[in-house]
């Protein structure tokens, strides 16, 4: 939701894990670029060079947040679109670890807050490649350790979920 703060000015957004920048592309659909002030990171080169390309008036990021998080500015919302959902040969574990240590990286980052999606546990089959990360788990973990301020969306008929974390009101 953009507050009536936002709309006031242009509000900085992250996409994380831009790849070719097609939600960008969704943003000009949408005439959003009025009120959002988008960038895009990615951690492989070929990405960010093809989105430069594509919109070259745009900040663009190559880097791994678990190693460079310093040379990455803050941003008020940061998305993560399709960056947890393939866990491929890596272990539930092991993948969980690893969405874990993002999150928190890039939590601190956001004034204001994140969204990110998983695959669903509430499947009529599961694939082991996929993350599907069980909802118990993920409310826990963000309890603990990001936010009491979350909101689990499993309404849009995907087999996966959007979780929106928001920073406690000041």
């Amino acid at each position: 939701m953009i507050s009536t703060e936002d709309k006031q000015k242009k509000i900085t957004l992250l996409d994380f894990g831009c790849g070719g920048s097609s939600f960008y592309e969704y943003i000009l659909r949408n005439k959003l670029d009025t009120v959002i002030k988008y960038s895009g990171l990615d951690i492989l080169e070929k990405f960010i060079n093809l989105s430069k390309n594509k919109f070259p008036s745009n900040d663009y990021y190559c880097l791994d947040i678990l190693d460079d998080q310093n040379f990455l500015p803050d941003f008020d919302y940061i998305v993560i679109n399709g960056v947890f959902t393939s866990k491929r040969c890596l272990s539930f574990g092991d993948m969980n670890e690893y969405f874990q240590a993002i999150i928190l990286n890039v939590f601190q980052k956001a004034h204001k807050g994140i969204a990110f999606n998983v695959m669903s546990k509430h499947v009529d089959w599961e694939r082991d490649d996929l993350f599907h990360l069980p909802f118990d788990v993920l409310a826990t973990f963000l309890t603990k350790y990001v936010s009491r301020n979350f909101v689990i969306r499993h309404d849009y008929g995907l087999y996966e979920y959007t979780v929106y974390v928001y920073k406690s009101p000041k």
